[in-house]
């Protein structure tokens, strides 16, 4: 991590990253902790609330910073696109989780 990560996430919070090449993502791999409540993250086209192309849920780990790899497969992006990756818990929707990365996986 070198102490650079996403932070204090919150229910309904996203990062954006615009105008994706979405043709050839096969899978989406997270590094995350939490030690508060977790949750899910979401991946999205074109909005927040757009179509959903993936779901992980994170499970509480214990620490703030001991990182786990989750991975995803994700479903037919297809074409150039802004993508939402939207941090979700409504039940517990403050202190989720942390993320230090992710990666896109291609053929």
């Amino acid at each position: 991590s070198g102490g650079r990560y996403a932070g204090s996430i919150d229910d309904g919070h996203w990062l954006r990253f615009a105008a994706l090449d979405l043709e050839r993502v096969l899978a989406l791999r997270l590094c995350t902790s939490s030690a508060g409540s977790g949750g899910a993250i979401e991946l999205r086209r074109g909005a927040v609330d757009g179509p959903l192309l993936a779901r992980v849920p994170i499970e509480p780990n214990g620490a703030w910073e001991d990182w786990r790899v989750v991975s995803t497969s994700v479903g037919a992006p297809r074409g150039k696109a802004d993508l939402y990756v939207v941090f979700r818990n409504p039940e517990h929707p403050s202190a989720l989780l942390n993320l230090d990365w992710l990666e896109f996986a291609l053929p």
